[in-house]
């Protein structure tokens, strides 16, 4: 018996690799470190859908206070001139982009600590 194999292409996914890294630190401690390209613009379920598939973590409150407090405070010259200062401020904030993940959790007997 002759039996006849196409051939076939596929593509594969392309891999999420961040062009910088941009570490963000207060009081001489490392609070969180951003990748830069930004997922997004999308929806929040989107943008978060492309934060878990590329097996990324998402930054807390506390973490995108920290990058702003820079972005917007810092006296450094070097880093209010810096790109990623600057795409924060112009394609996260000013556009409206700016998305705070957060966790809803409700217990039905109002326990107070529900393991968060």
């Amino acid at each position: 018996m002759i039996r006849t194999i196409s051939s076939r292409s596929e593509e594969t996914p392309g891999v999420w690799t961040p062009e910088s890294t941009w570490t963000i630190s207060q009081d001489n401690q490392e609070v969180a470190t951003f990748l830069f390209p930004a997922f997004g613009p999308g929806t929040y379920n989107n943008v978060v859908a492309q934060v878990f598939e590329n097996r990324q973590s998402l930054p807390t409150g506390e973490q995108l206070a920290s990058l702003l407090d820079k972005v917007y405070n810092s006296q450094d010259e070097a880093i209010k001139q810096d790109p990623r200062a600057e795409f924060v401020r112009k394609n996260i904030m000013h556009n409206g982009w700016l998305q705070i993940p957060s966790v809803n959790v409700w217990t039905p007997q109002a326990v107070k600590n529900p393991g968060m």
